[in-house]
């Protein structure tokens, strides 16, 4: 909305008032003088809500400012693959007003830029905005200059997923080895690099967890136990947790036993034992005491749970 003042048919200046809350009851008047101020009753009831004093007075050229504003967002964070982040996201704004050759006299300059973070509230931005949370981010923006142009609204989408996959593995008995996958809380696919003795994890934002077992050539030597797990870059505690799987094959390559064994940090355990075409159960979990045979090849399905295993079959 703009208040002008005019002299002998020109315009010497004009007060701008930017971005009124409009509403269906909205009702207002001018106090003239020096400086208007614009009283605005919000639900016509007689009284006035709310004064506001010109959010910008500009010259007869800067009034013949009809070019809008544009602005920039830059993302600093650690990027994983595009509009993927592994850290706190910090996004600066940079609003200019074009100037248009030949009409320099005819900008108005900034007035101000506005942003609204998953769909809440606009606000007046800052010079960083922070962003720590995990999940997925809707940024929304747009700058005004001081001849009242609004700058079509602006948005970026991006994820921030500070926390590594999971693994989850178990024997495949078609392969006759352990087979890896990854679930992720935020991001997915994962993607499962299986390189022997060395297997990592890393989703879209690049978080990495990898299992580092103790021995070379699995399928050779028919056994895998693990020697360290690593969330980006730090080793987690292993000194309660166990994982020993080892299994034998006939010379046809059939497998005759599959001996699977996890010791959990809280205390569960459970051994699972085929041979002769029966599984024995041995261990314990929050229901009590487990001792089970059971006909057939029971597989028993592993999960790391931050530096902790868990298991179910």
């Amino acid at each position: 909305m703009q208040q002008e003042t005019i002299n002998d048919d020109q315009t010497t200046q004009t007060q701008v008032f930017s971005n009124i809350p409009v509403t269906p009851n909205l009702s207002g008047e001018f106090q003239l003088n020096t400086q208007s101020v614009l009283q605005l009753d919000m639900d016509s009831n007689g009284t006035i809500d709310q004064s506001l004093q010109p959010s910008a007075v500009i010259d007869a050229n800067q009034s013949q400012d009809f070019v809008l504003p544009v602005t920039t967002a830059a993302i600093s964070s650690i990027q994983g693959q595009s509009g993927f982040y592994r850290d706190n996201v910090i996004v600066t704004m940079t609003a200019t007003d074009p100037v248009i050759a030949g009409h320099e006299t005819k900008t108005s300059g900034v007035f101000k830029t506005q942003y609204s973070l998953d769909g809440g509230m606009y606000q007046d931005s800052v010079q960083r905005i922070l962003i720590s949370d995990e999940g997925s981010h809707t940024l929304s923006f747009f700058s005004t200059d001081s001849a009242g142009n609004n700058e079509t609204i602006q948005t970026i989408t991006f994820t921030i997923d500070k926390t590594p996959p999971e693994f989850t593995f178990q024997f495949d008995p078609v392969s006759k080895d352990l087979k890896f996958s990854g679930t992720d809380n935020i991001s997915s696919p994962v993607i499962v690099s299986d390189q022997d003795d060395l297997v990592t994890l890393s989703d879209q934002a690049g978080n990495q967890k990898i299992i580092k077992l103790k021995d070379k050539n699995r399928r050779r030597i028919t056994k895998a136990e693990i020697q360290s797990i690593t969330y980006n870059g730090i080793p987690q505690n292993l000194n309660k947790n166990r994982f020993l799987f080892s299994w034998r094959l006939d010379r046809q390559g059939n497998l005759t036993s599959l001996s699977q064994n996890i010791v959990s940090k809280k205390e569960f355990n459970i051994s699972a034992v085929y041979s002769n075409g029966k599984t024995l159960l041995v261990g314990k979990d929050v229901t009590g005491r487990i001792l089970q045979t059971k006909n057939g090849l029971v597989i028993l399905k592993v999960t790391t749970d931050k530096g902790d295993l868990k298991w179910s079959y």
